[in-house]
């Protein structure tokens, strides 16, 4: 089974974690509960990554699946966790400064919560890697060349943008009020034309389907297999 979730951070880790797997006082750390969640990282008990910037990122977590051949090869950095522990059978997927025990579901957007079978995983994390132009070339794919204003929507803007600038000048040097008229006109429309666009249908469905093709582009991955039998568990348990 395949979850993707959008994940924002304001302090620039993600996470996943089984509320139940944090330590009884961790609610209390304040501003240590990050060292919290990077020492469970380092004892391979939780999923937390360091995104290099605050913002939205797509996160793909697989449960017993097999990557394919095509995707594994945007996989870079794999990072073991052999003790994933997930003992309520809840995970969280959250930014780091929205982790606590009481398990409280994130806002849409921003994390989610999915159930796996209760247990130890042998889990391994990677960094997606996407060659620049992926999503264009998928959208155009996807497409067959068609949303030609919405492809060429950041062009409209540039135009709007420079004739404004424009305008300044070429209204002080404009001979006559009929000039004037014209430029006022030409500035009027080159606004006018990425407003209504952007207020079509169509381009609201291009939006749509951007952001599917996205999450299909994870930024970071995490692969769950099992959970370990109950020999293996108790075998942890002990150590």
């Amino acid at each position: 089974m395949r979850h993707i979730i959008d994940v924002g951070t304001e302090v620039a880790t993600l996470c996943v974690f089984d509320p139940q797997a944090l330590p009884e006082s961790f609610d209390e750390a304040g501003a240590d509960a990050l060292d919290v969640l990077r020492q469970m990282r380092v004892d391979e008990r939780a999923f937390v990554c360091g995104t290099g910037a605050d913002g939205s990122f797509v996160l793909h977590v697989s449960v017993n699946e097999t990557i394919s051949p095509e995707l594994l090869k945007h996989l870079k950095d794999p990072v073991p966790l052999r003790n994933f522990r997930v003992p309520s059978g809840t995970l969280i997927a959250c930014g780091a400064e929205s982790a606590s025990r009481a398990g409280t579901p994130p806002e849409p957007g921003v994390g989610a919560v999915f159930k796996v079978e209760p247990g130890t995983y042998d889990a391994v994390a990677y960094r997606g890697e996407w060659p620049s132009g992926t999503l264009s070339q998928r959208f155009l794919e996807k497409t067959k060349g068609g949303f030609f204003l919405f492809r060429h929507f950041s062009k409209l803007v540039a135009v709007a943008v420079l004739a404004i600038i424009g305008a300044v000048p070429a209204l002080w040097l404009a001979p006559d009020l009929t000039w004037r008229l014209v430029v006022a006109a030409a500035v009027l429309l080159a606004v006018l034309v990425p407003v209504f666009v952007a207020g079509t249908k169509k381009y609201k469905e291009g939006e749509r389907l951007t952001h599917e093709l996205e999450r299909e582009l994870p930024s970071f991955f995490l692969e769950l297999n099992g959970p370990q039998t109950d020999d293996a568990d108790e075998a942890d348990e002990r150590e």
